[in-house]
């Protein structure tokens, strides 16, 4: 069974009003978990768990190469004209850069270098963000829930937060994840 990045479905299920699968179902359950990261990870600006990710570049005859994500965790495969390269020769910088430090360079073409990456700002969530994922899922879940009352009880609370600010996610975990990591990203270079 899938799970969802940040937190177990088990986390999820032990929180007050989660437990019953017949009200929240699992697919249901990891919707709102993929909604919630994507919220995080979309106003930090980085993943905070390892996502993989491919690229094609045009080979420069230069010994660096610029990938797309700056917070590069560890190579998968390159390729170079179809041939695999040997990555111990290959060095990630900060910023994404990829250089070879043996004086290589990367063979000039179009679209000649496929870089496959994992890349994200940890390799698995920090307790904060884990907990925010993990409570905004809640939140979501109760905004979202069959049961009427609940329902409007929590679409309240949302558009009261969001009333307050519009950049809001409407879930007061969230908010408060993103205004602590948002800064720390951006000083590093990340958004």
């Amino acid at each position: 069974m899938a799970e969802p990045d940040y937190f177990t479905l088990a986390q999820l299920a032990a929180l007050p009003g989660m437990s019953s699968v017949d009200l929240y179902p699992v697919q249901r359950r990891l919707d709102a978990a993929e909604v919630i990261v994507a919220a995080i990870e979309g106003a930090v600006g980085t993943s905070f768990v390892a996502r993989r990710h491919t690229e094609t570049h045009d080979g420069t005859g230069a010994e660096t190469l610029l990938l797309r994500r700056p917070d590069v965790l560890g190579l998968v495969s390159v390729t170079v004209n179809g041939s695999v390269v040997d990555m111990t020769s290959l060095a990630v910088l900060p910023g994404g850069v990829l250089r070879w430090p043996t004086g290589g360079l990367w063979n000039p073409g179009r679209g000649n270098v496929r870089v496959t990456y994992t890349a994200g700002h940890t390799p698995t969530p920090p307790a904060d963000v884990r907990e925010a994922a993990l409570l905004g899922t809640r939140e979501h879940l109760l905004a979202t829930s069959s049961n009427a009352e609940i329902a409007e009880r929590q679409k309240a609370l949302v558009k009261e937060a969001k009333a307050a600010d519009p950049d809001s996610t409407g879930y007061v975990d969230v908010d408060a994840c993103i205004r602590r990591w948002r800064p720390r990203v951006e000083l590093i270079g990340f958004a």
